[in-house]
């Protein structure tokens, strides 16, 4: 059976014409695509052209046109699933890189907060100049352990040694167990002092220059990081110099107000 027509739509001749200008717009798309829509548009032009020259069309003819109709509707359809696809496909790997970033993330700081801890369990041991607390004119070299733990192993070197003043020169700092073979152990709170001179006798004698203290111990987790800083006295000179009152500067004034009062009382009597 066969079909004739008599003329052909303005869909068509169209289709027709932009054959190239449709398969331009698919490229990119990939040469499958390109191919189906040249297809189905020379299977329409073929009908078209018929058409238009009054020939019959023969029902094959019409099941070839409705078949590329067909691919190109599925060939739309097929290109929005793809770019449908490459989207989820984007979105799935930005996910996981921020999965990934948020792991990085968690492990940084989980490693932070584990060096925190165990700074925080570290001893923490200083060696400085200050002023005796009795007397408050005789300078001291103040050794202590401000740390929460035991340090142990703890060497202390001096460069240049530090000097007592000549009023104190029966021994010296290098002559000391602890500065020699140093300390066994600094338990936490432990407070040494060395009495060095007055701070007259210090700054007269011109005995104390830039000392550069290192410090090394182990703590309850190995090694500790060597502490190493530079000591001069003379930052403290001019500093004023104040007797805040101690036990024994009270028990002295006891004392005097004691002897004080029996004088008196002895002079009283007939």
């Amino acid at each position: 059976m066969s079909i004739t027509v008599v003329s052909g739509t303005d869909s068509s001749r169209e289709l027709c014409r932009d054959e190239r200008r449709g398969a331009d717009s698919f490229r990119g798309r990939g040469s499958p695509n390109v191919a189906l829509y040249r297809y189905g548009c020379r299977a329409v032009r073929l009908a078209d052209c018929a058409t238009l020259q009054g020939e019959t069309v023969q029902a094959g003819d019409w099941v070839s046109l409705g078949a590329a109709l067909v691919a190109v509707i599925a060939l739309i359809f097929t290109s929005i699933q793809a770019k449908s696809a490459k989207d989820q496909a984007v979105a799935s790997k930005d996910q996981a890189a921020s999965a990934k970033e948020q792991v990085a993330l968690a492990k940084r700081q989980t490693e932070t907060q584990e060096q925190l801890y165990r700074d925080q369990q570290q001893p923490y041991i200083w060696v400085d100049f200050r002023l005796d607390p009795a007397s408050y004119w005789l300078v001291d070299l103040v050794m202590k352990n401000e740390g929460p733990t035991v340090a142990t192993n703890v060497r202390v070197e001096i460069e240049p040694p530090i000097k007592r003043s000549e009023n104190l020169d029966d021994w010296g700092l290098s002559d000391l167990p602890g500065f020699k073979d140093g300390f066994a152990s600094f338990p936490p709170g432990r407070e040494l002092r060395w009495s060095l001179g007055s701070h007259v006798d210090i700054f007269d004698e011109k005995s104390f220059t830039r000392h550069t203290i290192t410090i090394r111990c182990d703590g309850p987790f190995g090694p500790v990081e060597p502490l190493s800083y530079v000591l001069d006295y003379a930052d403290g000179k001019f500093i004023a110099i104040r007797n805040l009152g101690n036990l024994r500067a009270i028990s002295d004034a006891l004392g005097k107000g004691q002897r004080d009062i029996i004088n008196a009382i002895r002079q009283l009597k007939p």
